[in-house]
């Protein structure tokens, strides 16, 4: 099972496209979307990312969030019909890297919420375990700029500025 969930995530192939050497396709969705209720993939990532730090010993000076819309088929609390992307079934993925790229942070959010809403929510959970150089600084696109936010931010000395491309 856990083959064919990675052959899925890393193709990026459908379902019904699985090849039959992982097993009936239905079953090996079973387990993913067990797996995925119970948050096994975030409890993993968190873990991971946790030993990494601790065990490198490694400071981030530049901290990256960024979202995308992930078109969804199972129906729950975070899909939604997005107006944004053709009314389809959505979640908003934002995820927060350091300057090279490694993930430090994965939120899954509703997708008909606006992204400047998880920018600080995503860069604290990106600080978790972490140290960074004392002239860190955090960069997202135009997408999360929001003043409110932003004097948020730094009214509470969490971050020395903000970069909006």
């Amino acid at each position: 099972m856990t083959a064919g969930i990675i052959y899925y995530l890393r193709s990026g192939c459908v379902w019904e496209m699985l090849p039959s050497d992982f097993g009936p396709y239905k079953t090996v969705y079973g387990w993913y979307a067990r797996l995925c209720d119970d948050k096994i993939f975030q409890k993993l990532f968190h873990e991971l990312k946790q030993a990494f730090f601790k065990r490198k010993n490694k400071k981030v000076k530049r901290l990256c969030t960024d979202g995308s819309l992930v078109q969804h088929c199972r129906k729950n609390e975070l899909t939604g019909h997005n107006p944004r992307n053709k009314n389809k079934s959505t979640v908003n993925k934002v995820m927060t890297t350091d300057e090279n790229g490694l993930p430090l942070s994965h939120l899954l959010t509703h997708g008909t919420a606006h992204d400047s809403i998880f920018f600080s929510s995503s860069l604290h959970a990106a600080l978790e375990n972490i140290t960074l150089e004392d002239d860190w600084y955090a960069h997202a696109d135009k997408g999360f700029r929001s003043e409110e936010h932003t004097s948020e931010l730094q009214s509470h000395s969490f971050i020395s500025y903000a970069v909006f491309c």
